[in-house]
């Protein structure tokens, strides 16, 4: 299990714009399993944003200038998500 919390930031160089703070939670789980000779399967399944928080992790720090109107440029975080992983090692 893992927990990340992002407080408040500013989204321009001219610190007009702020970012609201968003936490997530991420959970994993694996199973190894020994094969002949040495080798391993290592089969994973993990979830990214278990709670499906929304939020802005940056603005546009390359505008220079303060944002225009009501709107900005923000990278969103990426919304609950499922990965799948084999790994053989040998």
């Amino acid at each position: 299990f893992g927990y990340n919390y992002r407080g408040d930031s500013f989204g321009d160089a001219a610190n007009n714009s702020t970012l609201d703070s968003f936490n997530f939670l991420r959970a994993g789980v694996g199973y190894t399993h020994e094969l002949d000779g040495g080798s391993n399967l290592h089969f994973g399944v993990s979830v990214f944003n278990l709670t499906d928080e929304a939020g802005l992790t940056e603005g546009n720090p390359r505008a220079g200038g303060a944002a225009t109107g009501e709107y900005i440029v923000g990278r969103p975080i990426l919304p609950k998500t499922t990965y799948f992983r084999v790994t053989y090692d040998f």
